[in-house]
Order: C-alpha cells, then sequence, then structure tokens
C-alpha cells in the first residue's frame, strides 16, 4: 500500500531481535509499512553510512517506535556518550517537536522498577542531613552507575530513560512554572501482546487498514 503509515522501529538488535521480528510481522498483517533495519527492505542509501540511512528512514516515517532494554547498541558517538538507538530518538524527538512523527516510546518493566528503585535510594541519601555533600555526591553517583543484569550499562541506559521521561525538563518547568515538555509518556511491557495493545490505541485503529 503506497498510503500506509509508515513506522520506523528502534531498539537494540540483538537482544530484541525475537520481539522486533513479530512486531515486524504483526503491524505488516496490519498493513503497515515498517522500517527494521536489519531486513533487507530497510531503505539503505548507498551514499550513505548505515547510521545516516537510519535516520534519513525516520524523516519519511509517520510514527517512532522505541524500545529500550537491556544493551546499549553501537555508538554514534562514543566521546560524547551517545548511542545510535539514543541519536534516532533525538532525531525523531526533533521531528515531533515540528509536528511531524509521533513518538511512542517503550521501556522493559524490570529496567524500569530498578531505575525507580535506584532512584529512590539516591533521594534518601540526599535527604540525610547526617552526611556531608560530597559524600550525597558520591554516592548517588555510585548508585546511579552501578551495574546489574538488568544493564549492560546502567550509567548509560538509565541516562537514556530519564533523556526520554524529559525528567530535568519536567523539574526545570515544575520550579519555573514554564511549559512542560510534550511526549514524555513512556509505556513499560513485559510481554509483545502489551505492546500491540498500546499500538493498536496509539496508531488509532480499529481494524486492518486495508478494510479501512
Amino acid at each position: 500500500m503506497s498510503t500506509a503509515p509508515v513506522v520506523f522501529v528502534s531498539s537494540t538488535v540483538h537482544d530484541l531481535k525475537d520481539l522486533r521480528s513479530a512486531l515486524r510481522y504483526w503491524l505488516g498483517e496490519w498493513g503497515f509499512c515498517s522500517r527494521f533495519s536489519e531486513f533487507n527492505d530497510f531503505p539503505q542509501l548507498p551514499d550513505l553510512n548505515s547510521y545516516d540511512s537510519c535516520l534519513k528512514a525516520i524523516d519519511e516515517a509517520n510514527y517512532f517506535v522505541l524500545l529500550i532494554g537491556h544493551r546499549i547498541g553501537g555508538w554514534y558517538d562514543k566521546e560524547r556518550g551517545v548511542s545510535i538507538t539514543q541519536k534516532e530518538y533525538q532525531y525523531a524527538y526533533d521531528r515531533a517537536r515540528a509536528g511531524q512523527i509521533k513518538i511512542i516510546p517503550f521501556v522493559r518493566r524490570d529496567l524500569w522498577t530498578v531505575l525507580q528503585d535506584r532512584g529512590d535510594v539516591t533521594r534518601a541519601v540526599q535527604s540525610d542531613v547526617a552526611l556531608a555533600p560530597d559524600t550525597k555526591a558520591y554516592l548517588a553517583e555510585a548508585f546511579g552507575a552501578y551495574g546489574s543484569k538488568f544493564a549492560d550499562d546502567a550509567k548509560h541506559i538509565f541516562g537514556f530513560v530519564e533523556e526520554v521521561t524529559r525528567k530535568e525538563e519536567m523539574r526545570k518547568a515544575g520550579s519555573a512554572h514554564t511549559s512542560r515538555p510534550a511526549g514524555n509518556w513512556v509505556y513499560t511491557f513485559e510481554t509483545f501482546g502489551e505492546i500491540v495493545d498500546t499500538l493498536r490505541v496509539q496508531l488509532g485503529f480499529r481494524h486492518d487498514l486495508r478494510q479501512e
């Protein structure tokens, strides 16, 4: 269908390949045109490198589905600590602010739970009046960077989640009474079914697009 909405799915590939494959099939069955970088029908441009081709493909998409799991994936800019998945999100967010694409972000629920727990511990440390300021700063950094089976680079992945939730912008808006950032709602998931239940609502359809 030449007029089918285009859905770009961004995530690390190796740890989520089964989920991505199922999602590709589901989107196709419902009549959407999907963009998954690991498949041969992805619009790779010969005059661009693979990362820039991914960013270019976002220009043609109507929806940007982000899946954040336990891995970082490849680095887009290692010196600045920006992964290719993170760069794709940043690129899509700029387009979303211009009303050119809709972002639908997901985070694995176990990762989200660990992030919330670490945030609670960090806040408890920071509110402890018995601790010196430098001790508080050290402990907050240590808790944030401590690795686990839920994240191969906890500091980066948790920072990425906070970027998607626009945590710092929300904090500043609350204290300065300025407008809050749009597009920062994050869905958590454990199963494929939870993802597609959300997408049925967010993609705005009740029937097969061919039937529509």
